[in-house]
């Protein structure tokens, strides 16, 4: 074994690389459970490729993968040892935010409200638990709320998703978005939106501001310069429109495929096709006719919640539990049919604990009522047992939620969304402020009588009996239908018989696991929610552990249950999942391609992540969504309307004939205007609310026709203005641009990758000597373990499987351990193995072929000095982060006659030929024949030579350096020229109105002397004004430059760069075939 090539390789595998070299992503990348494409890379090199990023927005369309971008640099950030991060995402987003970071970076994190801040304030004893070493994820709103904690921590990375949301931060009313600006002033950021641009391009500004505030000017001079006026697209403006696309977007060099400049990367999906494979998106409605006791039970129930007081609600809490009682009587009767039985307890306890009314005076009521259920519907109920009042009530009312998996905290992230939509709406003129004060308007605290409580117990409770007579409901009558015709079809086409079925209620997934147990799929059922506690879950995740041990020792039991039920529903040939919104977030279904809206939230954004559980990358097959529509009701009708042609959810309607469907033919489905709608909706919730507000409020069919004619309109124009908004070209570069650089990009990751993975191999060979035994292509069996290790822990790996390279999810199930510099057991070695060490080997190298042979044939058999040194810069990025990174420098020489004796004095360099550092570096990549630690004198030659390398290794860093620096004063000097452009603005419109004065005075013969004196008068006027403007510019100016000096002083203050020289090995050497 070579101890100078196994010290070598660990060095240069644990090298740390500067901030602008792609290579600082290898281990990343090789650690990452999640096949990267070349755009999701690029953007990952992009976002922090140079000391002054203060950060990106990162913006490629729908479907592409911002988060594994955002996953592949957090990552990053973490090998590095820069561990504080915060992100910030819609409410409804963080499970799954926390689920990808863990499964495909294997990264844990803490999804932080307040609740569970207070928590961790008391678990650690810290008025400020945020400054830890941690990933933490919260709510927008969360942060605007808890401003004090979250501007207090150092982080080391913010990202912000959805942050098209923040894009109106330029408004003066915005308060939100400026508030959380502000909080986050001066961290490291970035920004993910899929429509970064909507309506004005001012939102670009807005956008760029929330990274760096100077960067495209001040409001005033962008929108001068590039916001045009309507009806305006002459040379001029499509110039200034080419500028601003070169600021935000940088230029890409056609011949490294690089990006310089810019603060913002988008990659479309048309200009990935052929790289990534995309499928098309088919919907089939399935129709059907509820009886006439669930229409009766509809309306009953509707009517209830429409009633201007209610007893079973809270005034505070009653906008949110409006949509929850419509969420759960749209699901099933079975559902509305728990929800009232714990509704009509409510009221009983209510009325215990309110008026004093005894449970036998209550049983009565309760009593009577069945009598009268018994007769109308010829039947004998189960009798009504009256609870005796014991816990608090309101628990008791907010255990309604349970059925919906939703909890009170999840339901104010919800109402905060809506208000942040609504308010985001008016202060781009889309709506009036009457729309946000019906968000939050509240009915007065009502002090119901006793009277009132009772009546309403037993309009309740016959409501509930009522439910409970209902046997049978068409709707799942019309899945089974459905599902045998797809199935079917799926059969003939040979795809596989999988179907994800959605529901939002506990007891309906009840429900169709029985009718669908009923109708021959007992065996091929699957349930997922959000407790995952049933026998039958149990069993499979015991399945799965017995299967993939490893795995099941590492990870929660909640975190193992979700990928136990997922592998059990991927393994199984027919199989059906019905899931909760708990399948919604954070698994990957891309092996099925059929998904069942049973029940259809009315938030667009809700339904799109249902899809996307199966429409998303690695689906090979066209993707079917079926849902149901309730012909007996209009206000549903008119919703999917909405939902299917207007905003394109559910693709183009599907044809079952015998025509093929596949990858092979892309057709328009209608993404293109799904992403812009669902970018117009920001979190979906402020619609959702709208139309919560048409049920509420409408009666007639005449009035939910006009109200939904309204919100159909609103949306149409919407979507119509920015569909057709050209100034979107501004945030893109050409297509054939970008697919050359992808194209450029995906060479070199697999250049970088293949040497990473070659020197990762022969390290782990070195390590292992004998011990390894090989089982397929970059595949080791640890046979066992050398002596020099076998006391660390890396004695457990005995009997394991070693993995190079790309390592598949199936794979690491069954227990292959990626191995990267970040690997357990390894890190620890490659640390060791990389201390610096100071040694003089002679070693004989030789080479195993025919073009190796050729690459040293000058050299082959001559003795041979090779010097290598690293060399270790330190400096900080403009973030105030310390940032080191180091190179190896080669010197090699080799004598000019064959000799093989070592030198025995020093020598002043004749005779010697240096051969250059590349073909140096290629040496250490021969095989070792012999080796041994020498001790000789270094001639000065060598030395000599070494210092000029390191010395011109030295001067490409500085040069770099100045670069920067160069190229900061080029963004202050811009920064400059765009603020100075307002009082040059008013500077040249007081001159000119001077010159139209004089003008005036002088061509007219006929003015009076009053008229040429007041005239005059003006012109002293508007020169003194033309003075001021004179003085407020130069003032402006001189402060300018005074900034800038600073800055620039500032900048190259922090990026003086430190060295420090490490000589890692000399060595006398000889090559031999």
């Amino acid at each position: 074994m070579s101890q100078f090539l196994r010290s070598y390789l660990a060095t240069k595998l644990t090298l740390r690389r500067s901030i602008t070299d792609p290579e600082k992503l290898n281990t990343s990348i090789r650690s990452a459970n999640v096949d990267l494409n070349p755009h999701q890379v690029d953007s990952a090199v992009f976002a922090f490729n140079s000391p002054l990023s203060r950060g990106a927005i990162l913006a490629d369309e729908v479907g592409l993968g911002k988060t594994i971008e955002a996953g592949l640099i957090i990552n990053q950030l973490w090998v590095e040892g820069q561990r504080k991060i915060l992100i910030l995402v819609p409410a409804s987003l963080r499970t799954q935010w926390a689920d990808e970071l863990r499964d495909k970076f294997g990264l844990d994190s803490t999804i932080l409200d307040s609740k569970i801040l207070k928590q961790l304030q008391q678990s650690t004893d810290s008025f400020n638990p945020l400054d830890n070493p941690k990933i933490f994820i919260a709510s927008h709103n969360f942060a605007y709320k808890n401003e004090l904690h979250v501007k207090k921590t150092p982080w080391d990375l913010v990202v912000i998703d959805e942050a098209h949301r923040m894009r109106n931060v330029y408004r003066k009313g915005n308060k939100t978005a400026k508030k959380l600006r502000e909080t986050i002033l001066g961290r490291p950021k970035l920004l993910l939106t899929a429509t970064p641009l909507q309506n004005s391009l001012m939102e670009l500004f807005g956008l760029v501001s929330f990274i760096d505030e100077k960067y495209l000017g001040d409001p005033d001079s962008f929108k001068f310069l590039y916001v045009q006026q309507r009806g305006t697209n002459n040379e001029a403006q499509r110039t200034k429109l080419s500028d601003l696309r070169e600021r935000l977007m940088g230029i890409i060099d056609k011949n490294t495929g690089e990006t310089e400049g810019g603060i913002m990367t988008r990659t479309l999906r048309k200009q990935v096709r052929g790289l990534i494979p995309f499928t098309n998106r088919f919907n089939i409605t399935e129709d059907f006719n509820p009886n006439d006791d669930e229409v009766e039970l509809y309306n009953s129930v509707s009517d209830y919640i429409q009633r201007p007081l209610l007893a079973s609600t809270k005034a505070t809490q009653r906008h949110m539990m409006e949509l929850v009682y419509r969420k759960i009587l749209a699901s099933s009767s079975f559902a509305i049919a728990g929800t009232l039985f714990r509704v009509s307890q409510f009221l009983a306890k209510r009325l215990q604990k309110e008026h004093k009314v005894q449970i036998e005076e209550l049983q009565a009521v309760a009593d009577l009522v069945l009598v009268d259920a018994d007769q109308r519907f010829g039947r004998k109920f189960d009798k009504f047992e009256v609870e005796k009042v014991e816990e608090v009530v309101e628990e008791e009312q907010l255990s309604i939620l349970n059925d919906i998996e939703l909890s009170l905290d999840d339901l104010e992230e919800e109402e905060g969304d809506a208000i942040q939509d609504e308010l985001t709406k008016i202060e781009e003129g889309e709506d009036s402020p009457k729309e946000l004060e019906e968000i939050q308007e509240r009915e007065i605290d009502h002090k119901f009588s006793k009277e009132e409580i009772i009546s309403e117990f037993k309009d309740v409770l016959g409501y509930y009996l009522l439910a409970t007579s209902i046997d049978k409901n068409q709707k799942s009558q019309s899945l089974i239908r459905a599902l045998k015709k797809v199935f079917d079809h799926a059969e003939k086409k040979n795809w596989p018989k999988k179907a994800v079925i959605f529901t939002e209620s506990r007891r309906t997934q009840d429900h169709l696991e029985n009718i669908l147990s009923l109708a021959g799929y007992e065996d091929n059922i699957i349930l997922f929610n959000g407790s995952n506690a049933g026998k039958k879950a149990k069993d499979i995740y015991q399945e799965w552990a017995n299967e993939f041990p490893d795995e099941a020792e590492k990870n929660p039991k909640s975190i193992s249950l979700r990928k136990a039920l997922v592998w059990k529903f991927r393994t199984l040939k027919e199989a059906i999942l019905i899931t909760t919104e708990a399948g919604a977030e954070g698994i990957n279904l891309q092996f099925c391609n059929i998904v069942v809206n049973y029940d259809l939230p009315w938030n667009p954004q809700r339904i799109e992540q249902r899809i996307g559980r199966c429409h998303r990358y690695g689906q090979e097959l066209d993707v079917l969504v079926i849902n149901f529509l309730n012909k007996r009701n209009y206000a549903d009708e008119r919703v999917y309307e909405l939902l299917r042609e207007k905003i394109k959810l559910f693709g183009n309607l599907f044809d079952f004939s015998d025509k093929i469907l596949g990858t092979e033919e892309q057709t328009d489905d209608g993404y293109e205007v799904r992403e812009i709608a669902l970018g117009s909706l920001d979190s979906g919730v402020g619609f959702e609310r709208k139309v919560l507000n048409i049920y509420q409020k409408c009666r007639t069919k005449v009035q939910i026709e006009k109200e939904f004619n309204q919100l159909e309109l609103d949306l149409s124009s919407e979507i119509e203005e920015k569909f057709e908004n050209t100034q979107r070209k501004v945030i893109q570069h050409f297509d054939e641009e970008v697919r050359a650089k992808l194209r450029i990009r995906n060479q070199k990751i697999s250049e970088m990758l293949n040497s990473f993975d070659r020197d990762l191999e022969r390290y782990i060979k070195l390590v292992f000597n004998s011990g390894l035994r090989q089982i397929d292509e970059h595949r080791f069996e640890v046979k066992h373990v050398p002596k020099d290790i076998e006391k660390s822990d890396i004695k457990n790996l005995v009997g394991k499987i070693l993995g190079i390279g790309v390592v598949t999810d199936i794979e690491r199930q069954k227990g292959v351990l990626p191995i990267h510099t970040e690997t357990q057991y390894f890190s620890d070695l490659l640390k060791k193995d990389a201390k610096d060490k100071d040694f003089i080997y002679k070693i004989t190298f030789s080479h195993d072929g025919e073009s190796k042979r050729l690459d040293f044939k000058d050299i082959h058999g001559r003795n041979g000095l090779l010097s290598i040194v690293k060399v270790v810069c330190r400096r900080k990025t403009i973030n105030n982060i310390d940032e080191v990174f180091e190179e190896l420098v080669f010197t090699c020489l080799v004598k000019d006659e064959a000799s093989w004796a070592l030198p025995t004095k020093v020598e002043d360099g004749k005779g010697w030929s240096n051969i250059g550092s590349y073909k140096a570096e290629k040496i250490v990549n021969l095989l070792v024949k012999n080796e041994k630690q020498a001790e000789f004198e270094i001639p000065n030659i060598l030395k000599i030579c070494s210092e000029e390398n390191i010395n011109l290794k030295k001067e490409e860093f500085i040069e770099k350096n100045q670069g920067f620096i160069e190229k900061m004063r080029d963004q202050l000097n811009q920064y400059s020229d765009d603020v100075l452009l307002r009082f040059k603005r008013e500077m040249d419109e007081r001159e000119e109105e001077i010159r139209a004065l004089e003008r005036s005075m002088k061509g007219s013969k006929t003015t009076g002397f009053h008229e040429r004196q007041q005239i005059q008068q003006d012109i002293d006027k508007k020169q003194r004004q033309y003075a001021q403007a004179v003085k407020k510019h130069a003032e402006m100016q001189l402060g300018l430059f005074n900034d800038k000096d600073k800055s620039l002083k500032d900048l190259e203050k922090k990026l003086t760069l430190g060295f420090e020289l490490v000589q890692l090995a000399t060595i006398s050497f000889t090559i031999e075939s």
